[in-house]
Parts: C-alpha cells; sequence; structure tokens
C-alpha cells in the first residue's frame, strides 16, 4: 500500500529516472499462500480471492497513488499524464519480457485489464477510521462504487508504446 511520504522520486531534467521506496514494513501483504515463509513473516501472509488480487495493484497503486502523480508531474514538470502512464505500461511490457517463467500469472492477473472495479478506501476509513480492514479477510469489507478505466489498457499491445 504505497503512500506518497513513502517514495523518493528521483528526477533527471525533470523526468523521474528512479523511484526509491521507504518504510515498508507496516502495510505489506504476502498474497501467494504457496510462499514458504519464515514464522516471524507468517503475519504478514493473507489470502485474498484470486480476482481481488490485480485489483490491490489497480485501487492502491493506480488509482491512489499513480494518478495523483500524473497530475503532479502534468503540472509541475510539463510530463503529460499520457505519456506517465505509456512509461508505466513500457516499464510493465518490459518486466513481463524479463520474466518469461511467469507468463502464466501475468496472463492471470492481468494488469492491462480495460476496467476495473473501483473500491472507495475513503468510504472505508469513514466507516471504521480506527480499523478499515479485517486483515485476516481483507475482502470481506471492501465498498466498491461502479467501475474505473484502467489507464494500461491502451498499450496492452507493447506494438503500440511507440506510436
Amino acid at each position: 500500500m504505497p503512500h506518497g511520504e513513502n517514495l523518493i522520486m528521483v528526477m533527471d531534467a525533470h523526468r523521474p529516472v528512479r523511484v526509491l521506496m521507504k518504510d515498508i514494513a507496516e502495510e505489506v501483504g504476502i498474497l501467494n499462500p504457496e510462499v514458504a515463509l519464515p514464522e516471524i513473516m507468517q503475519r504478514v501472509s493473507t489470502h485474498i480471492p484470486n480476482e481481488m488480487k490485480t485489483l490491490c495493484l489497480f485501487i492502491d497503486v493506480f488509482d491512489g497513488y499513480f494518478r495523483h502523480l500524473a497530475a503532479i508531474l502534468h503540472t509541475q514538470c510539463n510530463f503529460s499524464a499520457t505519456a506517465f502512464w505509456q512509461e508505466v505500461a513500457r516499464c510493465t511490457h518490459r518486466y513481463q519480457t524479463e520474466h518469461p517463467a511467469l507468463t502464466a500469472q501475468f496472463e492471470r492477473y492481468d494488469l492491462f485489464a480495460a476496467d476495473f472495479s473501483h473500491s472507495c478506501l475513503n468510504r472505508l476509513q469513514i466507516a471504521n477510521n480506527q480499523h478499515m480492514l479485517n486483515l485476516e479477510d481483507p475482502a470481506s469489507g471492501l465498498q466498491f462504487a461502479g467501475r474505473l478505466r484502467n489507464p494500461l489498457a491502451a498499450w496492452a499491445d507493447p506494438a503500440r508504446l511507440d506510436q
């Protein structure tokens, strides 16, 4: 669950070239039940339905963080939101190409889907600002409101990245 205060963006000539993460220990969740974890880490293992795993990235990263980052880069650095999402798509395709052993997972968890459910994190906070989700069953407490367009969908075909 990224938060702006936990990411440091390294810029070069008003272009992001690197992102550093800090303070990631508090809100980590291991979603793969097949991963063998040492006992001390088992508390961060959580189960959510497969269809919800991609939603975590879409809501927490794409909508909750990248959407705002794209707007800031557009207004402060003249780096268009379209160019930002194109770079995210390029990075995603590059990662997928570099890890062919994970092809089945990339197909199962499609980051280039046309749209995704809109899970309303603010509604969770308002409903209970002391305990937003049951960590043993996080999917059960989510609140939804329609669907959002996936900003990566336009570049599902990597050949379109250079157009």
